[in-house]
């Protein structure tokens, strides 16, 4: 901030003493030409230091680090469910809720549901999630 208002008071001052002012009537001429034209430069010059002193000063701001969550799944979740073909691991989605903090963060993909004990529940593919990066403890 303060080499922006150096910066603007040198560049304002140039630019009024480039310009004379005096009692006489207004004559366009070449002189009084080129005063304007070294005038209307200044101005353009002192506008873009102006603009860039604004872009630094949004490029030092510091980003607030990331909120990271824990990957570690609790095993005692872990459940093993008896398919016509095959055994699917999957974690159960209450005992989940029950026992890790950032259950709305696991990827919606990943949830399915599962007949334990004669009735559809919600659970969350093994496989998947460990494929997106979580793990057991």
């Amino acid at each position: 901030m303060k080499n922006l208002l150096t910066t603007s008071a040198l560049i304002l001052s140039i630019a009024l003493g480039s310009v004379t002012i005096s009692a006489q009537p207004v004559r366009a001429n070449e002189a009084s030409a080129g005063e304007i034209a070294t005038a209307i430069g200044l101005l353009a010059l002192f506008a873009y230091a102006a603009k860039e002193a604004r872009d630094d000063t949004k490029k030092h701001r510091v980003q607030p680090p990331k909120k990271r969550f824990s990957k570690v799944l609790p095993a005692k979740c872990l459940q093993i469910v008896q398919r016509r073909n095959y055994k699917q691991r999957v974690y159960g989605a209450r005992c989940l809720q029950n026992n890790y903090r950032h259950v709305n963060r696991l990827p919606r993909f990943c949830k399915t549901e599962v007949k334990l004990r004669g009735q559809w529940r919600p659970a969350f593919n093994a496989q998947c999630l460990r494929r997106e990066g979580f793990t057991r403890a």
